[in-house]
């Protein structure tokens, strides 16, 4: 009995050690849950509203690359040439005609 009674004060000290180490954690874990509630909804607003990986793979799957932008050159510039050979042929054709009637 001596030993327990020589024990029970440095046992009871330790115990009021740790109640003042846990004294707090109800208002702490409190405090983490409402952080915790904050984060997830942050985290469903970026979901929703940002681009993920997969869309900005989309994306870049519909950039014009060096080939496109080459084949449509080409193809404004036969435009623009045929369109060029059409109107002189047609002004030469139409001044012909013109001088023929006046002759």
């Amino acid at each position: 009995m001596v030993v327990v009674e020589t024990r029970l004060p440095a046992v009871e000290a330790r115990l009021i050690v740790i109640d003042g180490r846990l004294g707090n954690v109800d208002s702490r874990l409190l405090m983490l849950e409402k952080d915790v509630g904050l984060l997830r909804e942050d985290v469903a607003v970026i979901r929703s509203n940002y681009a993920l990986r997969e869309d900005v793979a989309v994306i870049r799957s519909n950039y014009v690359t060096k080939n496109d932008l080459s084949a449509m050159e080409t193809r404004i510039l036969k435009w623009f040439i045929g369109t060029g050979i059409t109107l002189a042929t047609l002004t030469f054709t139409a001044g012909y005609a013109v001088a023929r009637m006046l002759h």
